[in-house]
């Protein structure tokens, strides 16, 4: 039925190049979206959150999930972190969240993301050369 293997992932994407099903389907294969937000910086924990916000106006709730810092795969999770806005704002793009953090470092990326280079290069054709991880990220340990 519907949702039968339904998949949820810790992992955001601004955008998704391909999909590689590891079974056939008896249905019809839909990618969506949910309420999840990737951060554009590596966020090494929730105690660097000052603050979220809606449009200025302060939030009690949410859900902070600090960037994965290890080394990625494909069930770990976001390599940046993410946030879960409470159910009641709305994600339809009339309203603008804001979060005010304290950050080490503010351009830390975090590590590139887990990607399988094997599809990679069965579907384009490439061959990945060198280390696809970058450096560990530049930020004290406490």
């Amino acid at each position: 039925g519907p949702n039968a293997d339904m998949v949820q992932t810790q992992k955001t994407f601004k955008k998704v190049l391909c999909i590689l099903p590891d079974r056939s389907a008896n249905t019809q294969v839909t990618i969506g979206t949910g309420r999840k937000l990737g951060l554009p910086v590596f966020l090494p924990g929730s105690g660097f959150v000052i603050r979220y916000m809606v449009d200025g106006r302060g939030l009690k709730d949410g859900t902070i999930m600090p960037g994965f810092a290890g080394k990625p795969g494909p069930n770990t999770g976001d390599v940046r972190g993410t946030f879960i806005p409470p159910a009641d704002i709305a994600l339809d793009g009339q309203q603008t969240l804001q979060m005010l953090v304290s950050l080490f470092n503010p351009a830390n990326l975090g590590n590139f993301d887990y990607f399988d280079e094997s599809h990679v290069n069965m579907v384009a054709g490439n061959s990945a050369e060198g280390d696809s991880q970058p450096p560990a990220p530049d930020y004290p340990r406490l």
